[in-house]
């Protein structure tokens, strides 16, 4: 068949019918040895269509009109240049050479040809000289603007066309996994459907955020995504604890600092998060004879005045039955308020991973954010202000292999299902002294709005932040059917 053969001939024809200008995501310098970056931040090279049979198949898989301009996006990265025979060059991420030279790679500048062209006739061939429109991708361009509404691609739902950078669901979810093949496909047809203009892609409609509701007549009550478990506000998602940095205000609202001698200067040891009106959880041994009341809504702990912070005390605390061994497996506590809290944009429950997709999926290679007022690095001191840092999950044969190097693997339980390996193996960034308890925070899409759910609990470690030892979390999806139970005997 000549499917690709075709293809070229097509392509050829349509890259010389008009020049773009390059968008936001491109670089605006030719770059050495032909490096590029695709849309979607992957890097590619320059090189001849011929060499690039992903773009061929594009048209397999897209409508003719899709494809065209996706390509054109490709082509424009690379400046609108072609070979010496007349090749259009464009961003591939994985071109074929085979045993070709590349010498037709050289790129050579495109001359757009004057709308008043006409047909120049030879006794071999006959050229057409395509018109050319410099205004091709103007917000005035009917053909060309994106569509106001479109389709999401991976679940039908309603969307609107819109940068990338400014769908904060989107960039939520590719900053959480940027490794995921699926997800990035996904993009790219995304931006197909926003007709490949810019950064584009059509971006879920956010609904509007509903307040958390509760029965008074049942404390245990675990708040569902419908009712508002999981929302926090839009917040810096930079690489932010060790390593991290500050988080802003009302970000984390599940936050809650664990409190023990009401009269000390430093009260605070461990961390926990808020899952229901009445229940707070964290780590088992973070259970000590002195505990007694939980801060929430709380910021920056050297002032009174930026938020309206409350504190509550507690009433009853339930370790793990299991918890004590040497494997510190286990480590995993509800702590019970004496009376119900009041939901505000600063404080409210983060959601659990109740359902079975959540408790079956796998999270490795993801990076979930945790957050706290523990130590800034290993031996120094506390943070005022809550932090904020992404980690990656990791396998849990990562943590078992570091933690056996340093002479920490104690039983060979250790490192099973029911705990989370997770951290930087570069060091620097982790949390620390003062952070156990805390939660580890995945974000999930939910009807278009993102929500965060504890998946893990700050455990343990080897010091803080040290190379190629990651942190030890609490895996919560383990221990679902407990802390239900516990929240029924209230």
């Amino acid at each position: 068949m000549c499917k690709s053969k075709c293809v070229i001939a097509l392509l050829q024809f349509v890259f010389t019918l008009a020049t773009t200008s390059a968008h936001g995501w491109m670089a605006f310098e030719v770059p050495a040895n032909n490096a590029c970056r695709t849309p979607l931040g992957d890097w590619g090279q320059c090189v001849s269509l011929k060499y690039c049979q992903e773009v061929l198949t594009l048209y397999e898989k897209l409508n003719v009109n899709q494809a065209t301009r996706y390509s054109k996006v490709l082509r424009n990265i690379c400046y609108n240049r072609v070979t010496p025979d007349n090749y259009p060059i464009l961003c591939c991420r994985r071109p074929t050479f085979g045993d070709t030279s590349q010498d037709d790679n050289q790129i050579v500048p495109i001359t757009p040809v004057p709308t008043s062209a006409k047909s120049t006739t030879t006794t071999t061939t006959t050229t057409v000289s395509p018109v050319y429109n410099s205004d091709e991708r103007s917000g005035s361009d009917d053909i060309n603007s994106p569509p106001e509404t479109c389709r999401v691609p991976h679940d039908g739902s309603q969307g609107s066309c819109k940068p990338f950078q400014s769908c904060e669901v989107l960039l939520r979810r590719a900053q959480q996994n940027p490794t995921d093949t699926e997800f990035r496909k996904q993009l790219e047809l995304s931006n197909a459907i926003c007709y490949s203009i810019g950064t584009n892609i059509c971006c879920p409609k956010v609904e509007q955020r509903k307040p958390v509701t509760r029965s008074n007549g049942a404390t245990w009550h675990l708040p569902t995504e419908d009712e508002g478990c999981g929302l926090t506000r839009p917040s810096s998602l930079s690489t932010k604890v060790v390593g991290g940095g500050d988080s802003q205000m009302g970000a984390w609202p599940w936050m809650a600092l664990i409190g023990y001698d009401r009269y000390s200067l430093s009260p605070f040891r461990c961390g926990g998060s808020l899952i229901t009106a009445r229940h707070v959880l964290t780590a088992a041994h973070c259970i000590l004879r002195d505990l007694s009341f939980v801060r929430l809504g709380e910021y920056d702990l050297s002032t009174e005045t930026e938020t309206k912070h409350v504190d509550i005390d507690v009433v009853k605390s339930v370790k793990h039955p299991n918890f004590g061994g040497r494997d510190r497996r286990y480590d995993i506590a509800i702590l019970y308020l004496e009376k119900n809290v009041e939901f505000t944009d600063l404080i409210c429950p983060i959601c659990l991973p109740f359902s079975t997709q959540l408790r079956n999926k796998s999270y490795v290679g993801y990076h979930p954010f945790v957050a706290g007022w523990g130590r800034l690095m290993e031996g120094g001191r506390s943070s005022n202000i809550l932090q904020e840092l992404q980690i990656e999950i990791m396998d849990n044969s990562v943590c078992r292999q570091s933690y056996e190097a340093n002479r920490r693997l104690v039983s060979s339980q250790q490192f099973d299902e029911t705990v989370v390996c997770a951290g930087d193996l570069g060091g620097g960034r982790d949390t620390c002294g003062g952070d156990s308890g805390g939660p580890l925070m995945m974000a999930e899409p939910y009807k278009g709005i993102t929500r965060f759910y504890a998946l893990g609990v700050v455990s343990y470690g080897i010091g803080c932040g040290r190379i190629g030892i990651p942190g030890v979390y609490t895996s919560t999806r383990s221990y679902m059917d407990w802390i239900l139970e516990c929240l029924a005997e209230t």
